[in-house]
């Protein structure tokens, strides 16, 4: 799976890790390969097993759009439209007065923006 960073710091990932449960139920991560992808900022999208896309750091990092994955690559012109939209809807959250995040995807600032709405 293709994977690009769109944060503006280095991420490195570490190996594809093993996740397993301990007698008593606790979690236990195994790095399975000394293998370690440098996403650069903003830099082109680098191929990495889908395993490793599984594990909890990959996905909070999708979560939190510092990294998208190959069915989220967009080209320049959508992405020019999404900040526009992205714009408006932060304009939209400080007329009602919502503390914005600017991490926050489009869909997260519906969703504050519809959360609030819904309370009035």
């Amino acid at each position: 799976m293709l994977l690009q960073n769109k944060a503006k710091r280095l991420i490195i990932i570490n190996g594809q890790q093993s996740i397993r449960k301990d007698e008593d139920g606790t979690p236990i991560t195994t790095i399975l390969t000394g293998k370690s992808w440098r996403l650069l900022p903003d830099g082109e999208p680098v191929d990495v097993s889908d395993e490793v896309c599984k594990c909890e750091y990959v996905q909070r990092l999708i979560k939190c759009g510092d990294v998208v994955t190959s069915g989220q690559l967009i080209i320049d012109s959508t992405a020019e439209e999404i900040d526009e939209e992205k714009d408006a809807l932060r304009e939209e959250c400080e007329l009602l007065e919502i503390k914005v995040d600017k991490r926050w995807s489009v869909k997260k600032l519906k969703e504050k923006i519809a959360e609030v709405e819904a309370a009035l």
